[in-house]
């Protein structure tokens, strides 16, 4: 990777940054939780300025948890995933993917079939 392939990679990486801080929830109540999950289940969360529509997230945390998408989303009274993030214009893909890693802990710890 040259310096100059360098500057814009980081150029492109500010411009996503600064997108989030101006349009999209930044900010969690939830985030430390959220975290001590991801470790919990060794699961990596996506950095907080992806929006929420790079949908491979929240695909990768449910593979990640082996947990199957369809279920999930049914869970959110959702068909698509489409759906889901049109619904949450405002939340990040790190927001989306937390709620699955927060769905799949209270279930797991419930001994309850993974549904609603």
């Amino acid at each position: 990777m040259t310096d100059e392939d360098r500057a814009k990679s980081l150029a492109v990486k500010e411009e996503k940054k600064a997108y989030a801080l101006a349009n999209l929830k930044t900010t969690y109540t939830d985030e430390i939780f959220w975290r001590e999950l991801a470790s919990k289940y060794s699961a990596r969360l996506p950095q907080w300025y992806f929006p929420n529509t790079e949908t491979k997230y929240i695909r990768r945390m449910c593979k990640t948890l082996g947990v199957d998408l369809n279920e999930y989303l049914e869970y959110t009274g959702f068909t698509t995933l489409n759906q889901y993030v049109q619904a949450n214009p405002k939340w990040t893909a790190f927001g989306l993917t937390s709620l699955v890693l927060e769905w799949y802990h209270y279930n797991k710890s419930l001994d309850k079939p993974l549904s609603a």
